[in-house]
């Protein structure tokens, strides 16, 4: 299996998706159409929290998306897009590891449309990985159905190592892409479709240095408990996506466990609190990750998981280091692999590929020693 943002990629691309397609009886050597539906099915690997939309699957999620095996020269898809931004879909083939070599821009449209996703390949067997760079607070995507002028194959396989993080803007790549200049503090200030990418940000980094599949939940914005807005993570972790209604789309913690769990949370509960009365202070965000350690973490994944709290690229002075270090200090003995980590502050806004890049290798490198151990 190999290395990489694919990884997720490779074994093949990350966190899905296509919550599924049609279970008729049909070999694999003769299938050249999926129709998708709500059921998984065996020629397509999914990533990420997903729910049924007209008939197929839709992809609110940051890093989410599907891979699919197939022999032939060809992939095409009915996609459609919705939301206030155009999707930014990343399309790798065969092992690509660079997010950005082949990015696909889906107009919103309110309807599928047919898409080429991949044509002129040399006729054989190839795998397409397809993942969504932007968070869910302004696009989803959707797939109905997929089609190659070959045959599908089996799914690709899945990583063994899986990774899930909780995260706001800075866990799903926000403004990543913009142009600064630290020297100068000059800032371009874009935080669009086109320079967000989830897929270079620190949790994917890490997954990638790892091989693990990556599962990315939260989105620019939100907080563990202290907001304006009407959800935050610790009051809507259970939705498919954290501004979706969790009683019409809600999301079953069974179907999916992982191996390490990474949350990064607090930036915006103290950044609006400088603006709103929201009630905030430490000690209460302190109780707050306690409750959803206690009450989401260790009870559907149970209490020896490793979890990593993290801080420092933003509010670097705000004391979310040191209430992190209080949670780890509250609970290392009902969680006793529970860490905590500080990355380094970013230059200027939110942190660009260097920052983020330098901060996935920590993270990474504190998983792998907590795993080995």
């Amino acid at each position: 299996m190999r290395t990489g943002f694919m990884a997720i990629l490779t074994a093949v691309c990350l966190l899905g998706g296509l919550t599924a397609c049609n279970t008729e009886e049909t070999s694999m050597h003769s299938r050249s159409e999926i129709v998708c539906s709500d059921q998984e099915d065996e020629f397509v690997r999914l990533y990420g929290r997903t729910y049924v939309y007209d008939g197929g699957t839709a992809y609110p999620n940051a890093a989410s998306g599907f891979a699919v095996r197939f022999f032939g020269t060809r992939l095409e898809a009915e996609l459609c897009a919705f939301g206030e931004w155009d999707v930014g879909l990343s399309v790798m083939v065969d092992g690509e590891t660079d997010s950005n070599a082949e990015i696909l821009t889906l107009h919103r449209s309110g309807g599928y449309e047919r898409t080429v996703l991949v044509r002129d390949l040399a006729e054989g067997e190839h795998t397409v990985c397809i993942l969504k760079r932007n968070d869910s607070l302004r696009n989803t995507f959707a797939c109905r159905a997929l089609t190659t002028d070959g045959t599908f194959l089996q799914a690709p396989e899945q990583p063994s190592l899986k990774m899930e993080v909780y995260g706001d803007s800075i866990t799903n790549g926000s403004g990543i892409l913009r142009a600064t200049d630290p020297a100068t503090h000059t800032d371009s200030g874009e935080y669009t479709q086109r320079t967000q990418n989830a897929l270079q940000s620190y949790a994917a980094v890490a997954a990638a240095q790892l091989g693990a599949e990556l599962r990315i939940y939260g989105r620019g914005g939100i907080a563990m408990a202290y907001s304006t807005d009407r959800n935050t993570v610790l009051s809507n972790f259970d939705a498919v996506a954290v501004d979706l209604d969790r009683k019409r789309f809600p999301y079953d913690y069974n179907t999916w466990t992982p191996d390490v769990v990474v949350i990064y949370l607090g930036t915006n509960d103290v950044l609006i609190s400088a603006q709103h009365d929201t009630g905030f202070t430490m000690e209460g965000l302190k109780a707050a990750y306690c409750s959803f350690l206690r009450g989401v973490i260790g009870q559907y994944y149970g209490k020896d998981i490793p979890v990593f709290l993290c801080s420092g690229m933003m509010v670097p002075d705000s004391g979310l280091g040191d209430c992190m270090e209080a949670v780890r200090a509250e609970l290392c003995g009902e969680f006793p692999n529970l860490e905590t980590i500080v990355f380094d502050a970013c230059a200027i806004g939110h942190p660009v590929v260097s920052e983020n890049k330098a901060a996935g290798e920590k993270l990474a490198r504190a998983i792998l020693k907590k795993l080995e151990n």
